[in-house]
């Protein structure tokens, strides 16, 4: 996997936007240089490796879905009034509201420009792929701000959220490198099926260290989406399976201004209601999914290699 991080940034150095006006694209090129840990750029090339593609024919395509996810967060950061984004102030802090919104915008664009520039015979099947996911993603996002002024949310409902939201573009960026390497239908639904059950599984898994990971290791502060009464799969599961007393119990911790008194309060609540093995199952089902999906793919195992080792870093993550 390093080796196709160390050639997709050796290739996209040269995708600058430099244009006029320089308030349009200074914001572009500010996110885009808080660089992330671009996985999905990395999952594209490492898809087109996998079929034995010439990562020529991937990287463009690449660069045009890592610069739609960032166009996703300019957004998603003026919806939530989030003033950071990778430790650093978010766009809309930076250079206004006006401005982010026409770089989030702009940067929609220059996607399907991206994603064009491959091969002829790519090119509709990446767009037509990506029209669907980026209507997906949408979809994911308002399911997601819904989801904020209602009591009522069930799994069923989240796990779709959670599809869309997170898992579809995961899964479309594996799909387009496995186009660009001339892969078959059936091994292009298989590493689809591998991306979208990875991308579930991984959310989820988000979902349970907030609660019961270690602050130090997880690099997020513990019991943020309990203070914040965020709705995960934990607290959905819990009010769907709680007794009236302990329903009482959630709304009086719902309630409470004591921080630290509501997330152990919660995290009581979720070990007497066996939440944790719940969510652990669940978070096991998805991840079997994935590999199935992973080994019905047509090539040797050890070319899969990669993909197992990727895996075994998303979720061995510090509990």
């Amino acid at each position: 996997m390093r080796e196709i991080r160390e050639f997709y940034a050796s290739q996209v150095h040269q995708n600058q936007f430099e244009s006029d006006p320089p308030g349009l694209y200074t914001a572009v090129d500010y996110i885009l240089s808080k660089k992330g840990k671009q996985i999905r750029p990395t999952l594209v090339l490492m898809a087109c490796d996998l079929f034995s593609g010439r990562l020529e024919h991937a990287v463009n395509p690449a660069f045009g879905i890592e610069v739609f996810h960032n166009s996703t967060l300019v957004h998603d950061d003026i919806m939530d009034d989030a003033g950071l984004r990778r430790g650093h102030p978010s766009v809309h802090t930076v250079f206004g509201v006006n401005n982010a919104i026409l770089a989030g915008d702009v940067m929609m664009f220059f996607t399907s420009k991206y994603l064009m520039e491959t091969e002829e015979k790519y090119v509709l099947p990446i767009v037509r792929l990506f029209n669907k996911t980026a209507i997906e993603v949408f979809e994911g996002q308002q399911l997601d701000m819904c989801f904020e002024k209602r009591n009522n949310v069930s799994i069923d409902e989240y796990l779709q959220m959670i599809r869309n939201k997170t898992a579809v573009l995961l899964a479309a960026s594996l799909q387009i490198g496995a186009i660009t390497g001339n892969a078959s239908l059936a091994d292009q639904n298989a590493i689809y099926q591998f991306g979208l059950n990875l991308g579930i599984a991984f959310q989820l898994q988000d979902d349970f260290l907030d609660v019961f990971g270690d602050q130090q290791k997880f690099g997020k502060k513990i019991g943020g989406d309990i203070i914040n009464d965020k709705k995960t799969y934990l607290s959905i599961s819990a009010k769907e399976h709680a007794s009236v007393s302990q329903q009482n119990r959630i709304n009086d911790m719902v309630l409470t201004a004591n921080k630290e008194e509501k997330i152990k309060g919660f995290l009581s609540l979720y070990e007497e209601m066996g939440i944790k093995e719940k969510t652990e199952r669940i978070i096991c089902d998805y991840h079997q999914l994935s590999m199935d999906s992973l080994d019905r793919i047509k090539v040797s195992d050890e070319r899969k290699e990669p993909f197992r080792n990727l895996v075994k870093m998303l979720f061995h993550r510090e509990c």
